[in-house]
This record gives structure tokens, sequence and C-alpha cells, in this order.
């Protein structure tokens, strides 16, 4: 396998192309951060985003589309295009899909050979694996491949950080709780990470916003009450879903679906934006079902804060 990744068909006509090399780092970090479980590869938000942040250490000067390799990598033999129901022929008879839009509608998943998926999960041989990448096609970016190494280890430190700090079980009320307020500087970081810096309602993410600006660490229980700063207190929200749910125009079911207000109305011009999330499951954090958000913090707001 790894002399597969060394030997990947790439355009080789003006240079090597990044293009497959990126994806798999992309991958590999994916399959290392626990984002990527059982081999199966979703042309999403996680691939793109994580391939982005590859492409800007090592080819930042040549044009983005991560379609192309994502179908043409087909061709691997450790690398199989799993088409959506009725789109086989599509799949196969066609030349190349070179857009988002043409991939999400044709193409379920690419799935991994799984004796190599197997061995991706093992920490030390998914690090070779990167190292065979950068002899392969970034032999004079060592730097640039350290770099985002160095930070990927940064943020399992933070998810061994958070996973400590919710180790014991959850308790709602701290308002008896002897310097809970110091914790809050930790609460936003800790929660924007456990999301992935993603609206977990409707997976907004920006490109480039590091500390995400445009997303909060919601309280579920607000801090007000409670005093509570546990990470499963807390939600990342966009703005407009951050307002939503202080105001109990949604909530989040128990087996962590959206919930509407029936104060919405679907036929007003702007409202339906809100009702049609009703059923929608949220994003939860991928790393660890422990950080998952406290059911009986849901229920509580479910109970004192949505307008049922």
């Amino acid at each position: 396998w790894l002399a597969a990744f060394g030997k990947l068909h790439v355009d080789r006509s003006r240079g090597v192309a990044p293009h497959k090399p990126v994806m798999l780092l992309a991958v590999l970090e994916l399959i290392e951060r626990g984002v990527i479980t059982d081999g199966r590869v979703y042309f999403d938000s996680d691939l793109l985003f994580t391939c982005r942040a590859w492409w800007d250490q090592l080819a930042p000067d040549r044009a983005f589309n991560m379609a192309l390799p994502f179908f043409h990598m087909g061709s691997e033999r450790f690398w199989a295009l799993v088409p959506k129901k009725g789109h086989d022929v599509v799949v196969d008879q066609v030349k190349q899909l070179s857009s988002i839009r043409e991939i999400r509608e044709h193409i379920e998943c690419a799935r991994l050979d799984p004796s190599l998926f197997a061995l991706l999960t093992q920490s030390r041989k998914n690090a070779s694996f990167v190292r065979a990448i950068q002899k392969a096609y970034f032999e004079d970016q060592g730097a640039a491949i350290k770099k985002r190494r160095v930070r990927i280890r940064k943020e399992r430190d933070l998810e061994i950080e958070i996973l400590r700090s919710t180790a014991d079980a959850f308790e709602l009320d701290w308002t008896d709780r002897v310097g809970a307020a110091k914790r809050n500087a930790m609460f936003r970081q800790y929660v924007l990470h456990a999301y992935d810096c993603t609206c977990c309602v409707c997976r907004l993410r920006i490109a480039g916003i590091a500390d995400g600006e445009l997303l909060d660490a919601a309280h579920i229980v607000p801090y007000a009450v409670m005093n509570n700063d546990d990470a499963r207190n807390g939600l990342c929200l966009c703005k407009n879903h951050h307002w939503a749910f202080d105001r109990g125009l949604i909530s989040v079911d128990e087996e962590y679906h959206v919930k509407v207000s029936p104060l919405l109305n679907e036929r007003q011009p702007t409202e339906w934006r809100l009702t049609e999330l009703e059923g929608k499951r949220i994003r939860l954090p991928a790393f660890s079902e422990q950080v998952h958000p406290a059911r009986e913090a849901l229920a509580w707001h479910r109970k004192n804060v949505f307008q049922d």
C-alpha cells in the first residue's frame, strides 16, 4: 500500500499535480481524528475543508478543485466510487465529474480498501503513509507538512483536555460549585473545537476563519441560570440559530433532532428557513460520544425555553 501511495496516477505535464496527494493527506487526517470511522469517504464539508487546509499549506498558488481528484481517484486500486442508487450507469460511463454539484448528484461516497483502512486507523502506520506521500510528491515541503501535523497533534491534545473535563457524570446545576466561573474561559474553545467550528444546525463553516468569528459557543442551559460551563452544556451555533435557540424558536430532542416551534409558519416569506429544519439531525462531535450534548440539558431547554 505504501508503494501504491507513492505511484498515484497523477498529471505530470506541468510538474506533479498535487490534487490526489492532498486529498489523501486530508483523508489520513480525518481517519486520525476519528471523523472517518468505517472506510467510507464522503464528499462533505469535513473533507473539503481539510483538503483546503492542506492545499493552502502545499499548493496555495494553484486553483483549488477537489471534485476532480475525488472522481479520478477511482483509478487507484484502493479507492472505489459508490454511485447513488440509479446512478451506476452515469458513474461507469462518464469520463469525469468536475464539480461539487456533479459529485454530490451522482456519487454516494468512496470506499477505501478494507485492509488499507485497517492499517490507517493505527497512528504509527498512518504517519508512515504521510511520510510516503511527502517523499513521493512534496519532497521539498517537509516543513509545511510538519507544520500541519504539529497543528493536528495540538488539536488531539485539546481533545484529550476536553475528554478529561467531561470524564465525570454530567451535573446540570453548578450554582453551588466553588470557582465554577473560572472555567468560563475554556468553554468557548472546547465547544467550537468539539464541533469543528461548524454550526451544528446548518453546518455553516467559513474557510480561513480560524477562531470561528461567525460562530458561538451557545449554552443550552444559560450560564446565568446554573453557572454550567461543561462542554456538554454547549452547542456550536451560527449567530442566527443561536438567536433562535435562545428565544425558544428551535430546540433539540433527546435523539438530537431539531424541533421547531409551532409559532413559526412555513408559509411566511422567511420563517420557512427555520421550519424546514424540523427533524433534521444536528451535527455531533465526531471524536467522542462522551462530548455529545447532555440530554438533561436539552430536556431543560425544551421544558423551560422552547415555545411548544
